[in-house]
């Protein structure tokens, strides 16, 4: 079988990877690993690389002429660097896309993410304030952390080890407030892929993966700790990126 050209969106959780995921499947040229859920996690496990390229491509994709790219989208990878490396091993010039989202509203958006699926039942204040300690039940269904609410938000942290592993060029950040809904921001995406950028996607406007319900409102001072919480981390991918980030209000 020939081995083809892959990619992988690696997190970070509760930023955009299921629209980007979307966007990305809609392209002729690019297919997605399916199912989308749960989440492949193959490079999670330590034998990974064990099977054979053949193995992982067959349970993940089909043969497509018109396909140019094969992309994975298992956010935990974010978390673990190793996955990376058994990545790095595996493919040859694979690619790997973060996308980032201001980390106060991606630390709350978790937060009730977990409150919607009954893993989290403290309140704001006893999560961001208090830090109040928590047992998850069965801790074994998750490949990561799932309350780790603000430690998931300190992006410099994750980022430099998959920079340090691969090519400046293989590796691309994108942020969720400038990507959703910005044509512009998707066709430059599909160049980066060198696939036809002038293919137009529906899904462009389409809310994905949103949370729907009531929660807990969010006082103003937890969003001010969480501000405070993340601007050493902000303050270092700013000068790291040589970006503003002028979109996030923390």
């Amino acid at each position: 079988m020939t081995v083809h050209m892959h990619f992988f969106i690696i997190g970070a959780q509760r930023s955009g990877t299921t629209y980007l995921y979307q966007i990305l499947d809609e392209h002729p040229q690019i297919q997605m690993a399916r199912p989308a859920r749960p989440e492949p996690k193959y490079f999670l496990e330590y034998n990974a690389l064990r099977n054979g390229y053949d193995h992982y491509f067959e349970k993940y994709f089909e043969e497509d002429e018109n396909t140019q790219w094969f992309g994975e989208k298992s956010t935990s990878y974010y978390e673990y660097i190793d996955a990376g490396k058994r990545i790095e091993a595996f493919f040859e010039r694979p690619k790997i896309l973060m996308i980032l989202r201001d980390p106060v509203d991606r630390a709350i958006s978790n937060y009730y993410f977990s409150l919607k699926h009954n893993v989290d039942k403290r309140s704001p204040q006893e999560v961001f304030i208090e830090k109040k300690a928590f047992q998850l039940e069965h801790p074994e269904r998750f490949s990561t952390d799932p309350l780790a609410y603000l430690d998931r938000g300190e992006y410099i942290r994750f980022i430099k080890p998959y920079a340090d592993l691969f090519p400046a060029q293989d590796l691309k950040i994108l942020f969720f407030e400038e990507l959703i809904d910005n044509e512009a921001q998707i066709q430059n995406l599909y160049r980066w892929f060198n696939v036809n950028p002038e293919f137009k996607s529906s899904l462009l406007s389409e809310k994905v993966n949103a949370l729907e319900g009531e929660y807990p409102p969010i006082d103003e001072y937890v969003t001010e700790a969480l501000k405070r919480h993340y601007k050493p981390f902000n303050d270092e991918l700013r000068k790291y990126l040589n970006q503003e980030l002028s979109f996030w209000k923390s």
